[in-house]
């Protein structure tokens, strides 16, 4: 039996030549083959300030988009299409999804490659769709890994809080709460 074979508990054959079958039931249990699809998060990124600050909204439609990544099969980053009503059924409530995207955004964790188009009528729009950054696309670029710029929590703090302003300062234009401009009073005549 060869030392490798030993370490890893392989079944050897007559000449000592690893099997690739594992020695014990209770090695195959722990170390088995993988049986499901899987979405890479490395240490380095779930230790980082960006996944310090991440609000629990945000993390729900992360993970939407990294299931939708694993239900093109791991080959469309970049070209996720993932709806309001998906992140809805991710048990993120509509009024947060804005803020929680810009979020994602702000720290770098997600690119809005397309923004999509909503549907009226008989058109029946278009999805936005993401990227998730720390993995390569389907054009084979390598993973951009912004969420990597972000060296504190304070620096990771302040971008989501800008984020977060914008899309307020963008509903409070789309609402016209700002008060209107009064005509100016016209001349009594006399």
């Amino acid at each position: 039996m060869s030392g490798s074979d030993h370490v890893y508990g392989r079944k050897v054959d007559k000449t000592g030549r690893s099997t690739g079958k594992f020695a014990s039931s209770k090695t195959r249990k722990g170390h088995g083959p993988i049986r499901d699809q899987f979405l890479w998060l490395g240490r380095g990124m779930l230790d980082s300030p960006a996944m310090k600050v991440v609000s629990g909204p945000a993390l729900k439609i992360l993970m939407r988009i990294g299931l939708e990544h694993l239900a093109h099969g791991g080959a469309d980053n970049g070209r996720l299409p993932v709806t309001y009503e998906d992140f809805k059924t991710a048990g993120v409530a509509r009024s947060t999804i804005a803020l929680a995207l810009a979020e994602l955004i702000a720290l770098g964790l997600i690119e809005r490659t397309d923004a999509g188009r909503m549907g009226w009528g008989e058109d029946k729009g278009r999805p936005s769709t993401y990227r998730l950054t720390w993995i390569g696309t389907a054009e084979r670029l390598k993973p951009t890994d912004e969420w990597q710029r972000h060296k504190s929590v304070e620096d990771a703090k302040k971008a989501v809080e800008e984020a977060r302003a914008a899309v307020h300062e963008r509903r409070k234009a789309k609402r016209g709460t700002e008060p209107l401009p009064q005509p100016a009073p016209k001349a009594l005549a006399g």
